[in-house]
């Protein structure tokens, strides 16, 4: 998982186990679109540990992407979001989040909230 400001040709240099996000808890968000990303929806959130949220967001997004039926499938969307966070805090609302995963490989210009 790569932080959103990073340079996107630099991903393959950073080693799988250095985490992206500061702090020792995480918010992740997944969200669905029906519409290729046009418009998307909450579909959960976790709090989870740091160092947990690289696989955690991976297997949400292949538990989901497994998930869809054939019909809709070319115009579903899955998409993972994180926030640094303390462990018992809500996710907020307002920040943006400093990770995105998307299961059609696309780097997301405006970030849904939850």
């Amino acid at each position: 998982m790569q932080a959103l400001g990073e340079d996107h040709h630099l991903a393959r240099a950073r080693p799988a186990g250095v985490p992206v996000l500061p702090g020792d808890s995480a918010w992740v968000a997944l969200l669905v679109s029906f519409d290729r990303g046009q418009t998307w929806r909450p579909s959960g959130t976790l709090n989870l540990p740091t160092a947990q949220c690289d696989t955690a967001a991976r297997l949400f997004l292949m538990t989901a992407m497994s998930m869809a039926t054939e019909d809709h499938a070319l115009n579903v969307v899955w998409q993972v979001l994180a926030w640094p966070a303390r462990e018992g805090q809500e996710c907020p609302s307002a920040a943006p989040p400093i990770v995105s995963l998307r299961s059609d490989g696309e780097v997301p210009g405006q970030l849904p909230l939850p």
